[in-house]
This record gives C-alpha cells, structure tokens and sequence, in this order.
C-alpha cells in the first residue's frame, strides 16, 4: 500500500516531469523572471490607453493569446509545446497583416472595425511561404533580413510541431546501418545522433526574437494603416 497520499504523489510526479531537460526548480524560478519581463515588454509597449496600442489588440487579439501561451508553456518547461505557439503566432501575425485592414475615423484616427481585404479567403493566397514573405517586405511590414530571421525561427519550430513523426522517420532511415554496426561491433558511419528534443536555450533564443520581430511587425502595420 502507498504511503503517499494523493497530493504527494502529483508532487513526485511534476518533479520528475520538470525535472526531464528543465533544470527543476532552480530552471522553473529563472524562468518565472524571463517570462515576468518578457510579459512585461510586450503588454507595456501595448499600452492600451493609447489609440494606436488599442488597434493593436484589436487587429492581433488572436496572436496575443498565442503569444502569452507560448510565454506560460515556456515558463513550466514545456518547450515543445511553447515553439509550437510561437509558430502559431508568426503565422496568425503574417497572415492578419496582409489579410485585414483598420478602418479609421479619417478625423479622430480611431478604429471603427476591422475588415477583411477583398475575399475572406484571401489567406490561402499566402499559404505560400515566399509569397507571404515577399509580401510582407514589399508592405514594407518588415525589412528582408528580418523576414528572413522570423521564418528561420518559424522552420526552427517545425521539429516540435511534427516531434514524433521526424523521429520516426530518422530512426527508420539510419536504423539499418545502425543494426549493421552493432552486429559488427564498428561504427563506420560517424553519423551524429539525430536530435531528440526541443532544448531550454533552443525555446528561449526562439522566443524572445519571435516577440521582438512581431512587436516590430505589429507597429509597422498599424503605422502603415495611416495612425500616425
């Protein structure tokens, strides 16, 4: 019979979970920190008092849920699933920019709504990623080498949204050259180890040049809809 009682058993188990590439407690208090100011940053270069920061929230209200959920997974060492938010959040920034306008008081610069750019189905146009970015640069949204750096991190994130299928289809191209070399007790394909997970610093670096192109993105955009 255990001699734990429930509560004590949940501790056990989270101790082992974020334990596992996440330094525990100590990696959990330095991230409270980082994710505190990163929070911080974003929200209070959206002061919503402010016109311009309010059509911010308005027209990327779905991004700033992502971006926050990819803070918080960040936060308690679920690193997969935080570079799966930010992938989220650079495409539902991308795709917002290019396929919604503001409408503006021409007189009070306030917004009014926010309207779609022709057809509601203009989206799939940019399901093609070098359409959306040349986009994106001729908008003038965000220069070409940081268009460059947000979908680098965004093809950084494609291992953690399709984790088990990569690692399936690796173990199953190297696995016969693998057998061969225990069989024969020689390693002849000095093959490095293919990656296994999403790392602490891996999720970080992503993270924090994500937030700082989007916030860069959202003001050009809001800049460009004539709120000067």
């Amino acid at each position: 019979m255990s001699t734990y009682s429930n509560d004590e058993w949940v501790d056990r188990i989270l101790s082992g979970i974020y334990t596992f590439n996440s330094r525990g407690l100590t990696g959990r208090a330095q991230r409270n920190t980082e994710c505190d100011n990163l929070l911080k940053t974003y929200f209070l270069n959206c002061d919503y008092s402010d016109e311009k920061s309010n059509a911010t929230l308005k027209i990327f209200s779905d991004t700033l849920d992502i971006i926050v959920e990819a803070i918080e997974c960040y936060r308690i060492g679920h690193f997969n699933a935080s570079m799966v938010m930010i992938r989220n959040a650079i495409d539902a920034s991308t795709y917002t920019s290019l396929c919604y306008d503001l409408q503006l008081d021409q007189e009070t610069k306030k917004v009014h709504g926010i309207v779609p750019i022709g057809s509601i189905r203009k989206y799939k146009k940019y399901k093609d990623l070098n359409v959306r970015k040349k986009k994106i640069v001729n908008q003038k949204l965000l220069a070409q080498n940081e268009v460059d750096e947000l979908y680098e991190i965004r093809k950084s994130c494609n291992f953690s949204a399709h984790i088990y299928e990569i690692k399936q289809d690796i173990f199953f191209k190297k696995f016969p050259k693998f057998l061969e070399e225990a069989l024969t007790g020689k390693r002849t394909s000095g093959d490095p180890l293919s990656k296994q997970q999403t790392t602490e610093k891996e999720n970080q670096s992503n993270l924090n040049r994500a937030i700082n192109l989007l916030m860069k993105l959202h003001m050009n955009y809001v800049h460009k809809s004539g709120m000067l």
